[in-house]
Parts: C-alpha cells; structure tokens; sequence
C-alpha cells in the first residue's frame, strides 16, 4: 500500500476508534495539497497507475515513457483505465503521446478532452438528487461491489463500508465528480449513507 494511502486508513481508524477525542495527527493536506479540481485529477491518476498497473509515480513532471514506466502494452491498459475512471474517450491520435508522458500532461489531457465534451462546463453536474443518488449507488456497485438497496441504510453498522473501502469510496468519488475530498475538511457521518453522500458531493459541487 502506498503511503498516502496508509496514511488515510490510520488517520480514519482513529475517527472510528476515538471520535470524540481531539486527536493531534499530521494534515492530510500535507499529502493530498488542496488546489482544486486539477489536483483532484492528478491524485486519481496517480491512484490509478498504482493501482491498475502498480506503477508509482513520485513526481508529477516525472517522464514516465522516457523512464520506462510506460511501455505499448501499459500506454494502451492506462488509456482504458483512464477512459473508464474519467467517463471520458481519449485517442492518441487526438491528443498525441506527449500526453502521456507524465501525471501532468494526463491531466491536462483529461481536462481538454472534458472541455471538449461539455466546453459550458469544467465537471459534468449531475442535474438532479435522484440522479446523484443513482450515480453513487452504481459506482458503489461497479467499483466496491456493494449493493445498497435503501439509500438510508447506515453503512458503517451493517458492515458494508470499513476503513479500507472508504478510502476507495473517496477516490472513486473524487474520479467521478472531479472533487477534492480531504479527511481535515469532512465527517464521516457524511459517507454513512447513499443518501449523506449524495448531499455531501452536492454541497461540493456548488
């Protein structure tokens, strides 16, 4: 597990062991720098190279075909990880291979092919609550294989979402929506239904 990751499963085990204490801990910002929607890009694309191709990046800038990280087989898998994540289409025929050449270049391409999809509009919103309800029901299902079928159900009591899952939660959720979510900033009665985490991305959106 990479550190950042290790670092927000400690930081949310002491949230459900002591969670009315005033507990010291390092920022998660230190980690995770709050910078916007660009930044929220950037830290599920490095999510994803670890996770889908256990490729770790620790620059953002860093050459990643120059340093051999990215051969034709990985180019191809990391497109359609990035497609499916991003609800995006990306062909190196549009975008070139410099695209690809680190973290900050996905990005920015991820960025341009959105614009180009909805150019009124950075971040598809979701129109409606029933929708972001379905949204988030689905994601849950497709990615954490959880089937939540009351949007009310508490999802920390009946087991369905620990430590580990909702650190994949708030990254999947980041991918999704194009948000930020840093632990400092958040409760976690916010992900203890569909229904609080619908409200949540909401409110974030705004």
């Amino acid at each position: 597990m990479c550190p950042s990751k290790l670092f927000i499963v400690q930081v949310i085990k002491i949230k459900f062991l002591y969670p009315t204490e005033n507990i010291m801990h390092p920022s998660v910002s230190d980690i995770r720098p709050n910078t916007g929607g660009d930044q929220a890009i950037i830290h599920t694309v490095r999510a994803v190279l670890l996770r889908d191709l256990s490729i770790q990046v620790y620059s953002d800038d860093e050459d990643l075909l120059a340093a051999g990280l990215l051969d034709s087989l990985n180019l191809v898998r990391l497109i359609s990880h990035i497609e499916e994540q991003f609800a995006v289409e990306i062909r190196i025929v549009d975008v070139g291979l410099d695209s690809f050449r680190s973290v900050s270049a996905i990005a920015e391409a991820i960025l341009d092919r959105r614009a180009a999809a909805a150019p009124n509009q950075d971040v598809p919103l979701v129109d409606s609550r029933s929708a972001l309800i379905s949204d988030i029901r689905t994601l849950m299902e497709d990615k954490l294989s959880l089937q939540v079928d009351d949007i009310e159900t508490d999802l920390f009591q009946t087991g369905r979402l620990d430590s580990m899952l909702l650190v994949q939660l708030i990254l999947e959720l980041e991918g999704r929506f194009g948000l930020l979510l840093p632990l400092e900033e958040l409760d976690l009665a916010s992900f203890r239904s569909v229904s609080s985490i619908a409200e949540l991305i909401a409110t974030r959106q705004r």
